[in-house]
C-alpha cells in the first residue's frame, strides 16, 4: 500500500485542482456538441475543465500518468495514475438539473488509492482513500447496513446507445419489483458517493469505463462498502456492482435466479 505521505501529496494536489476548475461549473453560456448520438452530450464545459485539471496536477505531479474523459492521455513513469472526468453528468448540466460533478480518482500500480468528488450543483465534496476516512464536506460517512433487497434503495444509468439501453431496460425490469425503489441520477461518481454515505443501498451500472467510477470506487471503499466487477450475459461489460457485501450478493444471487442471465464475477 502507497504510504500516508504519498496518499496526503495527492490529496493535496487533487484538492487544489478541483478548487481551479470548479468555476468553469458556474458558466452557464455554451454550446452542445455530440459524441455519436443525441443522448451522449459535450460542451466547451467539459473541456475547459479537463485542461484547467490536467494543467494543475501536471504543475504538481509531472512524471504522473493522467486519463481524461474528453482528450488526455498522458503516460508518466512514475506508477501513478489520474482519472479525470471533468464535467460528470454533461446532460443535467445542459438541462440545468442538479446531479452533475469533478471527479478525481487516483490509481498506484493499478490499485484504486483515492476519490475526490466535488458534486458542483450542490457545493458538496467528498473524500476517500487508502489510509484516509471517507467524508462528506469534512464529515465521516459509511455506507448503509441495509441488505435485503425489499428494504434497498437502488441507483443505476444507461448508456447512452439505443441497443445497449434496450438490454438494460430488460435486466432493468426485472429488479425493480425486487427493491424498495430506483433512483436515477445521471452522474456514476454521485451515485458512488450517495452508497458512501448511506442514502443509496446499492448501485449498478453497465458498460462504464474506470474513468466513470475511479473516485467513487476509492470513497465507497473508505466508507466501509465494496465495489465488484461482473460479466452478465446480454449487457455490456463490465458490470459494476456497489453496496455493502451483504447487499451485492443478494442483488447477484438474484440476478442469477432469474434463470436469464449468467452473471461471472471479474478482477
Amino acid at each position: 500500500m502507497p504510504s500516508i505521505t504519498l496518499i496526503e501529496e495527492l490529496k493535496h494536489a487533487g484538492l487544489k485542482a478541483l478548487s481551479l476548475a470548479r468555476k468553469t461549473h458556474l458558466n452557464r453560456d455554451f454550446h452542445i456538441e455530440y459524441k455519436g448520438s443525441s443522448a451522449n452530450l459535450v460542451t466547451q464545459i467539459d473541456r475547459e475543465s479537463e485542461i484547467i485539471l490536467r494543467n494543475s496536477i501536471l504543475e504538481d505531479r509531472p512524471t504522473d500518468s493522467i486519463r481524461g474523459e474528453e482528450s488526455t492521455r498522458i503516460d508518466g513513469s512514475s506508477g501513478i495514475c489520474w482519472y479525470l472526468d471533468p464535467l460528470d453528468g454533461t446532460t443535467n448540466f445542459v438541462h440545468g438539473y442538479w446531479g452533475y460533478a469533478i471527479s478525481i480518482g487516483v490509481t498506484v500500480d493499478s490499485e484504486s488509492v483515492l476519490g475526490l468528488v466535488l458534486d458542483t450543483s450542490r457545493g458538496n465534496l467528498y473524500v476517500g482513500g487508502k489510509g484516509q476516512p471517507a467524508t462528506r464536506d469534512n464529515e465521516l460517512i459509511r455506507v448503509s447496513s441495509r441488505s435485503t433487497l425489499d428494504e434497498c434503495l437502488l441507483a443505476t444509468g444507461f448508456l447512452p446507445d439505443p441497443a445497449a439501453r434496450r438490454k438494460q431496460a430488460l435486466l432493468f425490469g426485472e429488479i425493480l419489483p425486487l427493491v424498495r425503489d430506483v433512483r436515477r441520477t445521471g452522474s456514476p461518481a454521485l451515485d458512488l458517493c450517495s452508497v458512501a454515505f448511506g442514502a443509496v443501498d446499492i448501485y449498478y451500472e453497465s458498460g462504464i469505463g474506470l474513468i466513470d467510477v475511479c473516485a467513487g470506487a476509492a470513497i465507497v471503499e473508505a466508507a466501509g462498502g465494496v465495489v465488484r466487477k461482473f460479466e452478465i450475459s446480454g449487457l455490456p461489460a463490465p458490470v459494476w456492482l456497489v453496496g455493502n457485501e451483504a447487499s451485492t450478493n443478494n442483488f447477484i444471487r438474484a440476478v442469477r435466479d432469474m434463470g436469464r442471465w449468467t452473471a461471472n464475477e471479474i478482477s
